[in-house]
């Protein structure tokens, strides 16, 4: 993986107003060539993507209730019966940043019309559809609605590295100079997108190669508000993060689930939950 996933994760931001121009034909062959040869997600569950034309699938503005302008293509991320939200997070992002590599415009949106798009996408029996996206060219003018969602999500904003990163206990804050080599995937998780940027992750580093994956829910969150539980699937995104960023300086490894805890303890126990340890050199 090129070096070249690095700026788009640095570069990319949310991008809610388009140009009217069509994405071309060439552009989705792409983004459906991308889609078939993915790897799979940490937890192997099979994603399903559809590319929608809003046209031909009778979605309108309203569908996502003002906040997309301009665009004519969308994609559904979807997710089958038993499948792991984690997963949909990871394989999501990772559309995401191949179309931020193509000059392409994206928005994960987890409130829209679900009726439209479900028909639009042939949603089956047992699946979900949790999230979609637009597609398209960048307008350089925002709309209104565009920037009061972007001041009200705060999207610059991200915690600092204390509040994330931790060495061998929650109680111990991570430095990036005790972080070596990992310390720009780290990065690259902090500067990750995240519902109303929550970035509900925490990780604990234990020795010098392994690292621990939390998940510190948000109040605002807890009781699946939209019905499935959004968080998780930021914690996906910063799995795809780390394990790409890895990858493009050379830096191989795997996730595997050890119902860790790791570096919790005391008034820590019960405030996070474990998700997943990643370990260097272990292939999944």
């Amino acid at each position: 993986m090129g070096t070249d996933i690095l700026r788009a994760m640095r570069e990319r931001v949310s991008v809610r107003t388009y140009r009217t121009q069509p994405l071309s034909k060439a552009h989705i062959q792409k983004i459906e060539t991308f889609i078939k040869q993915q790897q799979k997600p940490p937890f192997g569950t099979d994603i399903r993507f559809v590319v929608l034309d809003t046209e031909e699938g009778h979605i309108g503005r309203k569908d996502t209730f003002g906040v997309i302008r301009g665009a004519g293509t969308f994609i559904a991320c979807i997710l089958p019966s038993g499948g792991r939200l984690a997963d949909l997070g990871y394989a999501f992002e990772a559309v995401v940043l191949f179309a931020q590599k193509l000059g392409i415009g994206t928005c994960w949106m987890g409130t829209f019309n679900r009726k439209t798009f479900s028909r639009a996408a042939k949603v089956k029996v047992g699946e979900t559809l949790p999230v979609v996206s637009p597609l398209g060219y960048p307008d350089k003018k925002r709309s209104r609605a565009d920037k009061s969602v972007r001041f009200i999500a705060g999207s610059r904003k991200r915690l600092p590295w204390e509040r994330l990163f931790f060495n061998g206990s929650l109680d111990t804050p991570l430095t990036e100079a005790n972080a070596g080599v990992f310390s720009e995937a780290l990065e690259m998780v902090r500067l990750a997108p995240s519902a109303s940027n929550r970035q509900p992750w925490r990780i604990v580093k234990e020795g010098n190669d392994t690292f621990h994956f939390y998940i510190q829910r948000s109040k605002a969150y807890i009781g699946n508000m939209l019905g499935f539980d959004i968080q998780m699937i930021d914690m996906g995104i910063a799995l795809y993060h780390f394990e790409a960023a890895l990858g493009a300086r050379g830096i191989s490894g795997g996730f595997s689930e050890e119902k860790s805890d790791i570096g919790i303890s005391g008034e820590k126990r019960g405030a996070v939950e474990y998700v997943t340890t990643f370990r260097e050199g272990e292939k999944r």
